[in-house]
């Protein structure tokens, strides 16, 4: 196998809006710069595949088609060879139009020009490379964030309060699942971490790779500052890094002991332990496979579309920008004036099935599965469960965006993750379908 990696700066320019809250927040500053990294690989029989993640919230559509064709046409790979995922920081770039009006196409196309530029300089760089594959367990730093209350409620991010809460619903998925890629002399060049928590550690003004950005820090001190790191987002749309019934809020916010930079190191040491152990070997597997299928959009009711308008006659929405040092609180009912307009602008819409596209790619022993959205962990688990491959990558947030895909349960319990936005819309069986096209494109390779 032929394999080459390259990495790219991402960091957007100043004063634009950093996405991920319903305020958008004006970059002030940089806590680490964002990045684009790519791997290529190309076995004897020409067959081809590379694999490009990006320090970002999320991929519009465009991204990835406009990255993926700029590819095809500066190396011959197939456009659909080229899986670009993102790794969900909520400190990048103005990609997301969450908050109207945030987002900065000019950005957004440079950036898909940029990972385009790493994949190009990875087929670039290839050369004959021996694999291996491993994985360690990590359960200290991510905690499913949807809780069953004392009180008989239901919350999503309850609070740092134990003594008001039952028990989560569900589990974590603790795999730290690692792929290790050295070249014929053994030097390590590069390291594959796929993990499922939310990237969502830091907040603030700065642009910022969060946990990852550590990881990828700590492996470049131990390994050379030429090993490319490359994170994958597990199915975590329903996991963060809040341990609320352990640890209190102050754990999490200290200035001198940034969250973040724990969470990287302890991940970066899962990481490094796995390494050691990974034996590595030649191969020629290599395989890309994808499907599509329907998925259907919620309609909302008649009675919630009435209440939806009369919010917004009385209260209109607004897009609300911040700069750095002003209190970062939602005015008012903004978050509920929100979700009346994205409520109304579902309704509204027309076009009720959507094609939902998925990817898998077999490398050796390993697979990947491309997910185009937030994926509640229970699908990652199901997906993983039911692969024939020992070492099964689940990445989310990959070559287009649907918003959160939540179990059955989670639309009778409610919560942030299944309540109706402009981009979580989509019915309750969709995660289930995707699953069922990832398993059997995974089987087509197998």
């Amino acid at each position: 196998m032929l394999c080459g990696l390259y990495e790219v700066d991402i960091t957007p320019k100043l004063n634009l809006s950093i996405p991920g809250y319903f305020i958008g927040r004006l970059a002030a500053g940089v806590r680490d710069n964002l990045y684009a990294r790519a791997l290529a690989c190309e076995n004897d029989k020409g067959d081809s595949f590379i694999l490009v993640s990006l320090d970002t919230i999320e991929l519009d559509p465009s991204v990835p088609e406009r990255t993926r064709a700029r590819v095809e046409a500066l190396t011959g790979v197939p456009a659909m060879h080229v899986m670009v995922a993102s790794t969900h920081t909520h400190t990048g770039g103005p990609v997301d139009d969450f908050v109207p009006g945030s987002i900065d196409h000019e950005y957004m196309n440079w950036m898909a020009d940029q990972a385009a530029d790493a994949a190009v300089m990875a087929w670039k760089n290839r050369k004959p490379a021996r694999i291996g594959y491993g994985s360690a367990e990590e359960r200290s730093i991510a905690f499913i964030r949807r809780y069953y209350m004392k009180d008989g409620t239901f919350a999503t991010n309850p609070g740092f309060h134990p003594e008001l809460i039952e028990r989560p619903a569900g589990d974590i998925d603790p795999e730290v699942g690692v792929v290790k890629i050295e070249d014929m002399d053994g030097k390590l060049i590069g390291v594959i971490t796929n993990y499922a928590c939310h990237l969502d550690t830091v907040g603030g003004h700065r642009y910022c790779a969060d946990y990852p950005g550590e990881l990828h820090r700590v492996l470049k001190s131990v390994y050379g500052k030429d090993v490319v790191s490359i994170f994958l987002t597990g199915a975590c749309g329903n996991i963060n890094h809040c341990d609320f019934m352990g640890h209190p809020a102050e754990y999490y916010h200290d200035p001198k002991n940034p969250h973040y930079i724990r969470m990287g190191r302890i991940l970066a040491g899962d990481v490094i332990r796995a390494l050691a152990d990974i034996e590595t070997k030649e191969t020629e597997e290599l395989a890309v496979e994808n499907d599509t299928f329907i998925g259907h959009v919620r309609v909302p009711s008649a009675e919630d579309v009435e209440k939806a308008e009369a919010l917004l006659r009385e209260y209109p929405y607004e897009s609300v920008f911040i700069h750095e040092g002003e209190p970062n609180v939602a005015p008012g009912n903004l978050v509920d004036r929100y979700y009346a307009r994205s409520l109304l602008e579902v309704h509204n819409d027309p076009n009720k099935e959507l094609t939902i596209p998925v990817q898998a790619a077999r490398i050796g022993e390993a697979a990947f599965v491309g997910l185009p959205c937030e994926l509640f962990v229970e699908f990652g688990l199901d997906i993983k469960a039911r692969s024939e491959f020992k070492h099964t990558f689940i990445s989310t947030l990959t070559n287009s965006i649907f918003g959160y895909i939540a179990v059955r349960d989670a639309f009778e319990q409610g919560g942030y993750e299944s309540t109706i936005s402009g981009s979580t819309k989509m019915a309750a069986e969709t995660g289930y379908d995707m699953a069922d096209t990832a398993v059997e494109l995974l089987k087509k390779m197998k």
